[in-house]
């Protein structure tokens, strides 16, 4: 039982014991020396302030208890009016395109054929429509949104020998970096070693992974020093990154998923050919 009054080491230790771990078992995984583990249970000394999201993720605690606060649920909501002012946007662009506009900046749609088409496109989850342009190519279905893709300037087909895309696709190959970088993003671990993200994970070669996340470029790594000992600490900041490697998976797995059914197909099904 944690004790609300005790310190941060006193909790360290009771959180230790719990989970049947040693002095060294705890270390290892942390990322520091069994020595360090044991001036902070003895209040010597006080664990870096970026080692303790790592020691509460270890113990699948919060931050806020292992300073004795207990910690309040959140309830704010967020509004997906962006979201779908977006997908109505979308949905207009197509509809004008069909029907031969070339200023999309004007209203050229009836609100209400805007209405059905819409409704249409949310209550059936496999329609798709695409609008094939010899300069990009739009394309939606609801479960998972809208993309518009500009043609490369050297053609499509470019894309298929590019040196960095194929860079990042055998990045996203690696099931270990997939599985460690859901974890981050999952367990919202604000910092942590690779230590004690490969024991979270299960993975065993930490090296690997460490080449993985430089090619990333999704993380910041510091160097803390405790007890005279250096030790890395990653922090995720590449979330714009982060958001293309979730559009380049949702399409993946959109790809994989693929059913022939849509709603609006407009354009030249040739649109790459000899590009």
């Amino acid at each position: 039982m944690v004790f609300f009054m005790a310190t941060i080491g006193e909790r360290i230790a009771e959180l230790r014991k719990q989970k049947s771990m040693t002095q060294e078992e705890f270390a290892a995984i942390v990322g520091v020396s069994a020595k360090s583990v044991s001036k902070w249970e003895n209040n010597t000394n006080m664990p870096d302030i970026m080692l303790l999201p790592i020691i509460a993720d270890t113990f699948g605690v919060t931050v806020d208890m292992l300073y004795g606060r207990r910690s309040s649920p959140c309830s704010a909501t967020s509004s997906d009016a962006v979201f779908d002012a977006a997908y109505r946007s979308v949905c207009q662009v197509i509809l004008s395109a069909c029907g031969g506009a070339d200023n999309f900046n004007e209203p050229f749609l009836e609100i209400e054929k805007l209405d059905n088409y819409v409704e249409r496109m949310k209550s059936n989850k496999k329609l798709r429509s695409t609008v094939i342009h010899p300069h990009g190519v739009v394309y939606l279905r609801d479960e998972i949104g809208e993309i518009a893709l500009k043609r490369p300037e050297k053609g499509w087909s470019s894309l298929l020998t590019d040196a960095g895309a194929e860079e990042i696709l055998n990045m996203l190959i690696d099931r270990d970096f997939r599985n460690a970088l859901q974890t981050v993003i999952k367990n919202n671990m604000t910092s942590f070693t690779l230590s004690s993200l490969c024991t979270m994970c299960g993975i065993s070669d930490s090296d690997a992974l460490e080449e993985n996340f430089i090619k990333s470029k999704l993380f910041l790594v510091k160097q803390v020093n405790i007890d005279g000992e250096n030790v890395k600490v990653y922090e995720l900041f590449g979330v714009q990154r982060v958001i293309l490697l979730f559009a380049i998976l949702t399409y993946a797995k959109e790809y994989s998923d693929y059913e022939d059914c849509y709603w609006i197909y407009y354009g030249d099904s040739r649109f790459c050919s000899g590009d």
